[in-house]
């Protein structure tokens, strides 16, 4: 847990904001935003430290947004687990549920470099875009797999 502090303590100084619970506590909505199969819900999975969203090899294992809270201390993370980035064929063909958070504080985009070749997909960049208002995070996952 201990490797994970740097992360909550970069996201708590990048946008929290006074929630309307007690005093002095303090909110932060994510939305987790990729591809299908990049491993966004075991990167939920891995910043909660607890095994809350369904993981496989398979794509399409999350096949509607998945609301986490975690809680630390006065501090409350809700990631919000979305599907994974797919054309409107993909939603029909796999019975996928095409929704985005409404309002995160902030994202982060989870993408497999074992993909990516030279440069960012098209796509990544426009979602990075989509978010712009957004501080945002790139998440780069499977790295053992990248070649050079």
């Amino acid at each position: 847990m201990k490797k994970l502090f740097w992360f909550f303590e970069f996201l708590a100084k990048m946008l929290f904001m006074p929630s309307q619970s007690p005093p002095g506590s303090r909110l932060l909505k994510i939305a987790v935003v990729g591809f299908p199969n990049v491993g966004k819900s075991s990167l939920v999975n891995m910043l909660t430290n607890w095994r809350v969203c369904a993981v496989s090899g398979k794509a399409h294992t999350t096949r509607s947004k998945q609301t986490v809270v975690f809680m630390k201390d006065n501090i409350q993370l809700v990631f919000v687990d979305l599907p994974g980035l797919v054309s409107k064929r993909q939603v029909r063909q796999f019975k996928l549920e095409r929704t985005f958070i409404r309002d995160p504080h902030a994202t982060i985009f989870d993408a497999n470099l074992s993909k990516l070749s030279e440069a960012l997909d098209p796509e990544v960049l426009k979602t990075l875009h989509f978010f712009s208002t957004k501080e945002s995070v790139l998440v780069l996952n499977k790295v053992c797999f990248f070649v050079i």
